[in-house]
């Protein structure tokens, strides 16, 4: 099963999808995309669900693991996170929220463009 033996039971990195690299503070930020929910894509305690992450992960850990990643998004459950890019200073980073279950509450149930600032300062 993918992740298992991290410390912290909750991080499940599976299917990484889409990488994108904060060259500014080192670190590579990973979206998933989990297509399935068999061969060890999920783990047992989130079978009944498919929820993507976005997590970052400091370049400069000599031999990082799945310990060293740094949860930064939970998408809305069965969305996909897509398309991450930072604007050319890094101080904006842009994701998509593709596809989310039509079941979810509003308004986690429309796709749409989310924007994270304020990471210079």
């Amino acid at each position: 099963e993918s992740g298992a033996g991290v410390k912290d039971g909750s991080i499940h990195l599976s299917n990484p999808d889409n990488l994108s690299l904060d060259s500014k503070r080192n670190m590579l930020v990973i979206q998933e995309d989990i297509v399935g929910r068999s061969h060890g894509r999920m783990p047992a305690y989130a079978q009944d669900r498919t929820i993507n992450e976005i997590y970052m992960l400091d370049l400069s850990i000599a031999h990082p693991d799945p310990d060293d990643l740094q949860r930064l998004v939970v998408a809305p459950r069965g969305a996909e996170t897509t398309g991450g890019v930072w604007t050319p200073d890094f101080s904006t980073y842009f994701f998509n929220i593709q596809h989310p279950s039509p079941a979810n509450e509003p308004p986690y149930k429309k796709p749409g463009t989310v924007v994270l600032t304020g990471w210079g300062e």
